[in-house]
């Protein structure tokens, strides 16, 4: 999970991880996009956020919630690259 703490929209940024495995099937996101997250999360810290693999997440939980959605009107989730 998030340790930004902002509740729900930390969780529809991981919902947006939910909705990438499903969209390209588990085998490739946890052996393509899970190792890049977690390499990132580890050595990128705070600019974590702005890689592709957050950025996705962010994407496509914006677009399954709705323009009105606090992931989607969150300026600390960037939505694109």
């Amino acid at each position: 999970m998030s340790t930004v703490g902002n509740g729900l929209v930390d969780l529809q940024h991981e919902y947006g991880h939910y909705l990438h495995a499903k969209s390209i099937g588990t085998a490739l996101y946890y052996t393509v996009v899970v190792p890049e997250s977690l390499y990132s999360a580890t050595f990128n810290g705070i600019n974590h956020r702005f890689t592709w693999t957050e950025v996705v997440a962010n994407k496509l939980a914006a677009a399954y919630f709705g323009p009105t959605s606090q992931i989607a009107t969150s300026t600390f989730y960037p939505k694109s690259f």
